[in-house]
């Protein structure tokens, strides 16, 4: 049955075209750096736990002498809300499963099994950006955990069902129940249906207009995600959303000198309007919790660009045309 609303905010969704993506992970306590071995490119920030095969017990000890002590959400948001964007996706948890929020359900939390002494980030992030006339949203991977019994990668003992009815559900419900109005759920890796059903139920039971992303699983969700950092060669039905990174990763890399001008951006955000999507730019704060000027030089200037141009990308649909030349 079609859910109350769900039309409007389909309709909103896409009227606001441009949304800030916000990758903060746990793997940069490493700095990239694991037994000696620095910087390779293939372990990825975020995809550092599994690819450089470091055990639970180690990954846990690293994040308890981990504090991003200058995380500051007012400074945060204003980096986003420069940009321009209309909406935020924050990483509550990544598949490494340290929680970015103050959970009840599991300490694995960034408040209670870190050094950090600031609160509850997603909180103090969703307050700060809403203020700026930006709408809050999460990212969760419901599927992937390799920290917790049963969850996909993670070590044995539980099964999917159980690893979701212990925290994946639970950890849902406080998110989509204690920080007030959420207007994306953005899963990932979703693999099984029935799973992606729940979790889907139960954001929109308490969350009713909430727009969850295709990457829940099982052919669900209210608007698809195009691979990632995929712009799609032609129009597309429908809602969707390129989800794109500034660099070559997702969560900080130290070693990043490859940002995208923002020229490259603007034109890749028209260029995907054009073709009735919205675009999802991912920037990724550092070890100590600074988003970094290079990527705040490079929201302003979309921002700047937007405040100009905004009427060619806010609440526009696909042209009728095919691609033409700039």
């Amino acid at each position: 049955p079609a859910r109350d609303g769900m039309a409007d905010a389909v309709r909103e969704w896409r009227d606001d075209g441009f949304g800030i993506f916000m990758h903060f992970s746990a793997s940069s306590a490493f700095e990239l750096r694991y037994k000696g071995e620095g910087l390779k490119r293939n372990l990825w920030g975020e995809w550092l736990m599994v690819r450089a095969k470091i055990p639970i017990p180690e990954y846990e000890e690293q994040l308890r002498n981990w504090n991003p002590d200058q995380f500051n959400a007012d400074e945060w948001a204003d980096a986003v809300a420069a940009s321009g964007c209309r909406y935020f996706v924050f990483t509550t948890k990544h598949h490494d499963g340290l929680a970015f929020f103050k959970s009840d359900v599991n300490p694995y939390n960034i408040v209670e099994h870190t050094a950090f002494e600031g609160g509850d980030i997603f909180g103090q992030l969703s307050d700060a950006v809403r203020k700026r006339g930006v709408k809050p949203g999460f990212y969760y991977s419901h599927h992937l955990d390799w920290h917790e019994p049963g969850g996909a990668g993670g070590p044995a003992g539980k099964t999917l069902d159980e690893y979701a009815d212990a925290l994946a559900l639970p950890h849902l419900e406080e998110l989509t129940t204690r920080y007030g109005r959420q207007h994306v759920a953005w899963f990932d890796c979703g693999r099984p249906e029935e799973l992606a059903r729940k979790c889907e139920a139960l954001v929109h039971k308490h969350q009713p207009d909430i727009m969850v992303c295709s990457r829940v699983g099982g052919g669900l969700g209210d608007f698809s995600s195009e691979g990632d950092c995929q712009v799609p060669p032609v129009k597309i039905d429908g809602p969707w959303e390129t989800c794109m990174t500034l660099t070559q990763h997702w969560a900080w890399f130290p070693e990043d000198r490859d940002h995208k001008p923002a020229g490259d951006v603007i034109r890749m955000l028209a260029a995907i309007r054009a073709r009735g999507g919205n675009l999802l730019l991912n920037i990724g704060p550092d070890v100590r919790g600074r988003t970094t000027t290079r990527d705040q030089a490079i929201l302003k200037q979309i921002g700047d660009w937007l405040g100009v141009h905004g009427d060619s990308i806010y609440g526009v649909r696909a042209t009728p045309y095919g691609d033409l030349p700039w």
